[in-house]
């Protein structure tokens, strides 16, 4: 009997916290502990000063050289943000020089971002952990770059010196004066009734939109005094909430968005946790001055992930329901333990005389399996014992005892010796706990003069000692090295990151000690220890200040109980390594990530002397893989699926996107436009989607270069690429140029590559992208299209048009001259009431004759209605023809 796997109810997506230099997905996560020995500071779990360190640095000129930093710093998985600080510019510290030197003056960044998340396994077996990300890059430093800043940030808007809104005059007290100009607030959208004036330069945050998404309603005034709406007169109640226009006059934005200044410089710590997913933007690197050259710019990231004491619990339940699965496909680790011998071959006949045995236990993900060279990839298993029958090999690196890499092949499953075995992720398989005395400082060593005899080198016996470790420490150097001289414990622990399998194995390894970012008692002890025995360098007192203005846990954890949030009720905390985490969790990458598998599919076409990229798409409506869930789940009417299938013949395909013509772009079944300036329909739709699906966004657009800022009509599309456009976000001509860029008469017809395009096809391919387009075509059908009443009738265009035809055909003209919909259905009828000048003008009086007039009056609409033209000829007889085929 097949015993069932335990489900996972509440499945997180994990995500490494950057992509790689070319702006790739990482899927392996050893390849990222070899970048990580490039950084100096900030090693997981022992820093290479020997003190402890609950996380891991990424610096611009360590790990930095391999990743990609101008697309930021990723939260690692879904969850939820409950605190973050935002520095308006970087921390200033003023560093004697000594000597008599001037001093010197070193920049930091005290800015953070802590997110929640929520890992439950099997059902109602939860474990609460956070993810820290420390030194995040100040709001100067992306207005002076122009890069986006993060959406979770507080926005403010500032009023516009565009706005002109005037109080109005008095007879007795006369006119405004030239300083009593801004925007006026309302009471409530679109009314005349005011209650005051914002000035220009005043600063607001809003809350509520309007379903239109042109009017705001104030949340708070940061700066500005208002003025009255009348000339000496006192500004009205409710001002402080009114509503204000958000769109443009005369071409002009009123105002402008912006990050709150007002929030600058404290932790906040939302109202309600704000929303994220794994892999969505948390920031950029922020600048962090080192004692060797304060004045030298270093940026960097601190990362870490901590638990409570709930940890141990949770692991237990968690192991206990993962020895039930089944279920191939969720055992997505490949574990080949200490002793195993690798095969010579992908074969059991090839074992070779001398074949090589690990010396540590290795793990991959089937991400990092997928991504292995065809070379590394074997055949099928022809084992005689059915051990792994049917599976393939894989040729893997691995260490022998002395911690040299060996290579060699295993089998996909389980071996007769069980060395080899396909793992859950909620095994969470060589994982440890680590615990014991921590004794109140922050160095590895049981006093802070152990620690001074061994970074001084005093001329003292086993300095190096693991007799001379804290507890703790000394239960993380036996858990670390299978091999080890005790004797030279210290001295190992240190130079952690320089052995790549000592630092894997760091990486399953999850110790409990204090927060470096609690009180800092124990640092200001450190400290004063220090100095009785080291001559003070002048950078001690600015490093000591700057370790005070870091500290945050305390006024985090009373806001958060204030607020009744989970977080720890101790800053003992577990720490676990945040890139053994995402790897143990890690999803597998999608094969067409940002279209990739569409960048060759693009034709050089043109548009009188316009050349640029098209791909013709693939995807009529009637195939949507959407469509038929819609209509199982009520989203729409069988009436209407009749009506989409029937248009589908008239308009582009779902996937059709191009570049050629005035426009950036179009893309879509309804051929939505990007156009010249950035703004348009299509940025409109992907706001909406943005708004509606922010975690499918952030995966189909801003992970792929692609941005939206704004809503409604007024949204701007952007786009970044590190090597296209430099890291830089550009819209406009810019953009047009680079998507266009190489096609002309000399290769037109031929195929090129568009990576900004294909980027676009692969998101609207998705389904809850190809849902929003279906909605958009039967939204324009209910809301526009028959609530319309044709010109000079009382009637609405439902009342005329029962039928699925007439619906078509209405609809079939509102898509391509939405504005003539009205006025050429007037014409049809004014053109079939001549014919019938004794009939009643209320269609509901046609009775039994209703499908005999409405096909008359379609004759005389289908084929007359204004509609595009192609040389010189109206598409309308045609479109209508179509139509009519389909639904007549």
């Amino acid at each position: 009997m097949t015993t069932q796997s335990p489900s996972e109810p509440n499945a997180l997506n994990f995500a490494f916290p950057f992509r790689d230099a070319h702006g790739k997905d990482i899927v392996d996560e050893h390849v990222f502990y070899d970048w990580l020995a490039d950084e100096d500071t900030g090693n997981f779990a022992v820093s290479s000063t020997g003190m402890w360190h609950g996380g891991i640095h990424v610096s611009a000129e360590g790990a930095g050289k391999h990743l990609d930093l101008v697309h930021g710093v990723r939260c690692i998985a879904d969850g939820w943000i409950v605190a973050y600080l935002m520095n308006r510019s970087p921390v200033v510290s003023q560093i004697a020089a000594g000597d008599g030197k001037s001093a010197l003056t070193g920049h930091y960044s005290s800015a953070f971002t802590l997110v929640r998340h929520t890992l439950e396994f099997p059902a109602n077996n939860t474990l609460t952990f956070f993810s820290l990300y420390m030194h995040l890059q100040s709001v100067a430093e992306y207005r002076q770059k122009g890069l986006k800043e993060p959406a979770y940030w507080t926005r403010s808007y500032k009023i516009t010196n565009d706005a002109n809104d005037k109080p109005k005059s008095d007879i007795h007290h006369g006119e405004p004066t030239s300083d009593q100009v801004g925007l006026n607030i309302h009471t409530k959208p679109s009314d005349r009734d005011y209650l005051g004036i914002l000035p220009r330069g005043a600063r607001v945050r809003i809350g509520e939109r309007s379903r239109d998404e042109k009017w705001g309603k104030l949340e708070a005034i940061e700066s500005g005094p208002l003025i009255p709406p009348r000339v000496n007169s006192a500004v009205r109640p409710g001002a402080e909430t009114g509503w204000v226009f958000l769109g443009k006059e005369h071409g002009h934005y009123l105002l402008t968005e912006d990050v709150s200044e007002a929030h600058c410089g404290r932790v906040i710590v939302p109202q309600e946790p704000i929303k994220i997913g794994a892999g969505e933007l948390i920031g950029h690197l922020g600048r962090y001055w080192l004692p060797a050259d304060p004045a030298r710019e270093h940026r960097m990231v601190h990362i870490e992930v901590f638990c409570d004491d709930t940890l141990p619990r949770f692991l237990s339940e968690s192991i206990k329901a993962a020895e039930k699965i089944t279920d191939f496909d969720k055992l997505s680790l490949l574990r080949i333990e200490r002793g195993t011998k690798l095969y010579m071959g992908h074969s059991v006949d090839e074992e070779g005389a001398h074949a090589p045995a690990t010396g540590m236990t290795q793990i991959y993900g089937q991400a990092a399996l997928d991504a292995l060279p065809a070379d590394c990839k074997g055949p099928v298993d022809n084992d005689p014992f059915n051990h792994g029958k049917g599976e393939p090999w894989w040729k893997i690196t691995g260490a022998d005892s002395r911690y040299a890499d060996i290579t060699g092949w295993v089998r996909n499953r389980q071996t007769p010796a069980g060395r080899v075995t396909r793992e859950s992720p909620h095994a969470w398989k060589d994982f440890e706990t680590v615990t014991g005395a921590d004794a109140d400082n922050p160095t590895i060593f049981s006093t802070v003069d152990a620690w001074l005899d061994h970074v001084l080198c005093e001329d003292k016996p086993a300095t190096s000692d693991v007799g001379k470790l804290k507890p703790l420490a000394c239960s993380v150097y036996r858990q670390l090295s299978p091999r080890r001289n005790e004797a030279q414990a210290a001295d190992e622990l240190r130079a952690l990151r320089q052995n790549k399998w000592l630092r894997f194995r760091a990486s399953r390894l999850m110790p409990k000690h204090r927060s470096e970012w609690a009180s800092q008692s124990e640092y200001q002890s450190f400290f004063e220890k220090v100095l009785q025995r080291v001559a003070k360098e002048p950078y001690h007192d600015a490093e000591i200040e700057r370790i005070k203005r870091l500290v945050w846990w305390d006024e985090v954890q009373k806001k958060l109980k204030e607020a009744k949030q989970p977080f720890p009720a101790s800053p003992n905390v577990f720490h676990i390594h945040p890139v053994g985490l995402v790897s143990n969790f890690g999803r597998k990458a999608d094969e067409c990530r940002c279209g990739c598998c569409y960048e060759r599919k693009f034709q050089v076409t043109r548009l009188g002397s316009n050349y640029g990229p098209i791909y013709w798409g693939s995807r009529a409506m009637e195939k949507a893989t959407v469509l038929v869930d819609m209509l199982s789940a009520g989203d729409i009417s069988e009436s209407e699926r009749r009506i989409l299938v029937a248009m589908s013949e008239n308009e582009g395909k779902l996937d059709s996107v191009q570049s050629y013509d005035s426009e950036i772009a179009t893309a879509g079944a309804m051929q939505k436009t990007i156009n010249s300036l950035g703004n348009g329909e299509f940025p409109a739709q992907v706001a909406q989607f943005k708004i509606s699906n922010e975690s499918d966004y952030i995966e189909l657009f801003e992970k792929c270069g692609w941005s939206v800022d704004g809503t409604g009509l007024t949204a701007t599309m952007y786009y970044a690429h590190p090597k296209l456009t430099g890291g830089e976000r550009i819209t406009g001509d810019s953009l047009k140029k680079i998507i266009r860029n190489g096609c002309s008469a000399e290769n037109f017809r031929s195929m090129i590559t568009s990576a900004p395009l294909a980027a676009i096809v692969h998101a609207i391919t998705h389904k809850s992208y190809e849902r929003l387009q279906l909605m958009d075509f039967i939204n324009r059908l209910r809301n526009e299209v028959l609530p319309a009443v044709p010109k000079h009738y009382s009637h609405p265009v439902s009342a005329y048009f029962l039928s699925d035809l007439g619906r078509a055909t209405a609809l079939d003209q509102s898509v391509n001259r939405p504005a003539y919909v009205g006025r050429d259905i007037g014409k049809a009828l004014d053109n079939f009431f001549a014919d019938h000048p004794s009939l009643s003008r209320n269609p509901s009086e046609w009775a039994e004759n209703h499908a005999t007039y409405e096909t008359e009056i379609l004759e005389i609409y289908g084929k007359n209605r204004e509609m595009a033209k192609v040389n010189g000829v109206s598409v309308a007889p045609t479109r209508y023809s179509s139509l009519k085929n389909s639904l007549a």
